[in-house]
């Protein structure tokens, strides 16, 4: 998408995030209604302390730096040094 917008990507990355465990547990419960993992995972997850950080696991977070290309100066560079 950013390419249409005239950019193109310098550098990306995955964030490594945290997440506390009591929120995880509780997402767990909210899964654990429609599948017999979350029912698993739900009651094997009970006995972590809610109060500790634990990694978070998603790919989901990333970012990434892009930097506007200008096609006209290239051109013009290209063709003073070209000619």
């Amino acid at each position: 998408m950013m390419t249409t917008l005239g950019m193109t990507e310098v550098y990306s990355a995955r964030s490594f995030r945290w997440i506390n465990a009591g929120h995880a547990k509780s997402l767990l419960r909210h899964i654990s209604k429609s599948s017999t993992f979350g029912r698993i995972a739900s009651i094997a997850a009970t006995p972590i302390p809610s109060f500790l950080s634990l990694p978070y696991p998603g790919d989901d977070l990333f970012w990434s730096v892009f930097r506007k290309t200008d096609h006209d100066r290239e051109l013009s560079w290209l063709s003073n040094h070209l000619c």
